[in-house]
């Protein structure tokens, strides 16, 4: 009988693989063989029944659930290469199982038993890994494409992380544990969740289409990314999946004669669009909106005619046109709907200027301002109406935007500006009174007042009046919306008496003595009480101005020098 050893491959792996059962059985595992090695697997372990005792780590197990389950692939060697090949369809059917899946390596070196031994996990690194490669072999994607499986191999690479501290079942029973976590039906769902989702996260599919129309495709679509297409006439629509960024050509769908509705808005940048003619600015925040094709373009050094950007905001619609005319346009809101007071601002700061450079017949300088400076600028000149330009008549008037003016400043007075919300039509009806509260609440009245009163009985009011003192006070209130503004203001001036019933007050001053700015669901301010404080500060009998609803009532302080209650109250 020959005395010459033969060790085969085969040999060296029913060592290995018995080593790995003798340990596993040792610490109480239930070591099932695969019948068929091209399995992918070797052995399946899974605990002992006798553990069902134990409470399971999974909460919503059964008591006679295994907590450990999981598919182990031998591999042994006389080598020391730290590393070992292993067939592509072996890799896959340990990654697209649900079972925790591992490699035991055995080094022999020559002997009949293992001399070291390392517990490789097949982890997320491998899953997505293998997921990339079956994808790439199945779509004809690298040098050894549309392949068999078990043709292909992956080379596992096995260090110091993956070592048994000893050879026993106790160290391979560790190793498995931590691998897995206190939940084997967690680790169960993770795994298949990333096997399922991974390479998608740049999107599943790609898809190519033919544009009908004249213009060229990426400035229809660029018109549409802005909103400027409503929908786009597609001849054909060709869909390919997509995983790990390589396309799948081979499962190309087609659809014919579609059309294509563009939901995602471009890119958007903050920028100030200025608008200027005749020495008059207006300043307008909006957002400036980039087509990827327009971006794409200046990155590969091509000339962006025929594309276009746009910059809105609720008050302005700017649309800039290569090589095309650019257009602006203003939204105006309906005259009785509630608008914040700063975007009437906006608005009619922008409609002065355009009115000013259609009356004048000038053009209009656009400068696009973004975070680095000027980005864009563009000249509009006058069109005549009889070719669409804006007829004149069509601006609204000047004391209208003055009373936008007004309105802002005294807001701005009373620190309310950004809480006031109006409407046109109410502008409109406080133009004059908002003057007239802005000169009292920024102190730069100056003039002269006239009002109308009734004389009193035998005359008494008027000569009462011819004998006051220059100090005279002044209360009105206005409302904007939601908020009630009210003022009492002492007017260093003045009084005149024209016979029979008109008063003058000329004034070249003005000393706030109240500002106050409330809400309307609260009680209007009481003027008269609040211009008796006023009196009283001055220390000078004085004659109060009442102006409520644009309704002026004087009253005449009495022997005790309190000023009586306005008409109409006790």
């Amino acid at each position: 009988m020959p005395r010459h050893r033969y060790r085969t491959s085969d040999t060296i792996g029913k060592i290995g693989a018995a080593a790995f059962r003798s340990w596993a059985e040792a610490v109480g595992l239930v070591v099932n063989e695969s019948a068929d090695d091209q399995a992918g697997w070797d052995f399946i372990v899974e605990s002992n029944p006798e553990a069902a005792h134990e409470p399971p780590a999974d909460p919503f197990g059964h008591a006679d659930s295994f907590p450990v389950r999981a598919r182990v692939q031998v591999k042994a060697t006389d080598k020391r290469d730290g590393a070992i090949d292993m067939k592509l369809s072996n890799w896959v059917r340990l990654v697209e199982s649900p079972d925790p899946a591992f490699v035991f390596v055995a080094e022999l070196d020559g002997k009949d038993i293992p001399q070291r031994a390392w517990l490789y996990h097949v982890g997320e690194d491998d899953w997505r890994d293998i997921e990339r490669r079956k994808w790439e072999n199945e779509t004809g994607h690298g040098k050894k494409a549309k392949r068999p499986l078990h043709k292909l191999s992956r080379r596992l690479r096995y260090g110091a992380h993956d070592a048994l501290p000893s050879l026993d079942g106790c160290a391979l029973l560790d190793a498995m544990a931590d691998a897995v976590g206190p939940s084997p039906s967690e680790y169960a769902s993770r795994k298949m969740t990333v096997v399922r989702e991974a390479g998608y996260e740049r999107g599943n599919a790609t898809v190519r289409l033919r544009i009908g129309g004249d213009a060229p495709p990426d400035v229809t679509l660029a018109e549409a990314q802005l909103g400027l297409r409503p929908r786009v006439r597609v001849r054909d629509v060709h869909v390919a999946p997509m995983r790990f960024g390589v396309t799948h050509e081979g499962r190309v769908h087609v659809v014919g004669d579609a059309e294509l509705f563009v939901q995602t808005a471009a890119p958007g940048v903050p920028v100030e669009v200025e608008l200027e003619a005749s020495g008059d600015v207006a300043r307008v925040p909006a957002t400036l909106h980039v087509p990827h094709a327009f971006t794409h373009r200046l990155a590969s050094g091509q000339d962006p005619e025929g594309l276009s950007l746009r910059a809105r905001s609720p008050e302005l619609d700017l649309v800039v046109r290569f090589g095309r005319a650019s257009s602006l346009n203003l939204s105006s809101p309906a005259s009785d709907h509630p608008t914040p007071l700063r975007s009437l601002l906006v608005l009619s700061r922008a409609t002065r200027v355009m009115g000013s450079a259609a009356r004048n017949g000038v053009p209009l300088d656009i400068r696009v301002v973004g975070p680095d400076g000027v980005a864009l600028k563009l000249k509009q000149d006058p069109v005549p109406p009889s070719e669409g330009g804006i007829n004149i008549d069509d601006f609204p008037p000047d004391w209208l935007l003055d009373g936008v003016e007004d309105a802002w400043h005294v807001a701005r007075v009373f620190e309310a500006e950004n809480e006031v919300v109006t409407t046109i039509d109410e502008i409109a009806e406080s133009a004059l009174g908002l003057s007239q509260l802005r000169s009292f609440a920024d102190g730069s009245a100056d003039g002269a007042y006239r009002f109308e009163w009734e004389p009193g009985a035998e005359g008494e009011g008027p000569q009462r009046l011819t004998e006051l003192s220059e100090a005279v006070i002044v209360a009105y209130h206005a409302a904007l919306g939601a908020t009630r503004f009210s003022v009492a203001a002492h007017l260093g001036g003045s009084l005149e008496f024209e016979h029979p019933c008109a008063y003058s007050v000329h004034f070249g001053s003005v000393d706030h003595q109240v500002l106050r700015a409330t809400k309307m669901a609260a009680p209007p301010p009481d003027l008269a009480a609040l211009a008796n404080r006023s009196c009283q500060k001055l220390g000078k009998v004085a004659l109060l101005c009442l102006l409520v609803e644009d309704q002026m009532r004087m009253l005449l302080p009495g022997p005790s020098g309190e000023l009586p209650p306005p008409a109409g109250q006790d």
